[in-house]
């Protein structure tokens, strides 16, 4: 019941606003002074702080101009998804790829380039952006593989797309859109997210703002587009401070 568990907890530490909130309607007996808006751990390692440092550093050394939009696959391991087809990840890039080609054809005033970072167990890591790279389309192709970190390289990209790699999920709390690929045909990634995620997961996902679920081109052209012509504002900086140092320093004085 919830006035046994607010006898039974000193003190809330929550993410942002909406969680407190949620807390005091879950609790509307719990002391509203002991419910603290921190901010998450998760977002200290994300080196936010640094973000505008790494995107010019990070642009400067790729020979990217602030205007270009740079688009960041993250690579996966195909046979990691049992009953996938064996080559998901070099199939969904080669989508990825043309539906962005087919994207800067319907805007040649903007420059887009598509990094290509592979998933440190990949047997075969860039097969896949070694042969669509010397091609002749209007989408360049460069590596975002070490020594870039994965701060660096997201803070230099605009938007994160993968099968489902936790930095979509992240890519809000950088201010970034992001995409889960999910695209259509046997043993891909919609398929894929269906097995591992379900409908009320999926729907969860579709919801959140700054991200994503494409199942085809044409979807990742509707973004692209969205994404050219309205300026990106996903999420505000107010809690992406030190949350594990508000989290000790609360503690420390509670007991003190």
């Amino acid at each position: 019941e919830p006035d046994e568990i607010s006898l039974s907890i000193d003190v809330f530490f929550c993410n942002d606003d909406i969680a407190k909130a949620v807390i005091r309607r879950t609790l509307p007996s719990y002391p509203p002074e002991r419910i603290f808006t921190t901010g998450t751990p998760t977002l200290d390692s994300l080196e936010n702080d640094k973000a505008d440092e790494y995107r010019k550093t990070t642009r400067e050394k790729l020979g990217v101009d602030d205007d270009t939009l740079v688009v960041l696959y993250l690579g996966d391991v195909s046979g990691d998804y049992h009953g996938c087809d064996l080559e998901i990840n070099k199939k969904t890039f080669e989508r990825t790829y043309e539906a962005l080609n087919k994207a800067a054809e319907i805007h040649p005033d903007r420059h887009i380039v598509l990094l290509y970072r592979q998933h440190p167990r990949d047997p075969e890591p860039i097969s896949a952006a070694e042969a669509l790279a010397g091609s002749s389309s209007t989408v360049k192709i460069l590596s975002g593989n070490q020594p870039f970190t994965i701060n660096e390289i997201t803070a230099g990209s605009d938007v994160i797309m993968s099968l489902q790699g936790t930095d979509n999920m992240l890519a809000p709390l950088r201010g970034k859109r992001s995409a889960y690929l999910a695209y259509e045909g046997k043993g891909l990634g919609g398929d894929l997210l269906e097995h591992d995620f379900g409908p009320e997961i999926i729907s969860a996902i579709e919801n959140t703002r700054g991200v994503s679920v494409v199942r085809n081109k044409e979807d990742v052209m509707q973004m692209i587009d969205t994404i050219l012509s309205v300026p990106a504002d996903i999420t505000s900086s107010r809690y992406l401070g030190n949350a594990s140092k508000k989290i000790l320093d609360i503690v420390f004085e509670k007991k003190s």
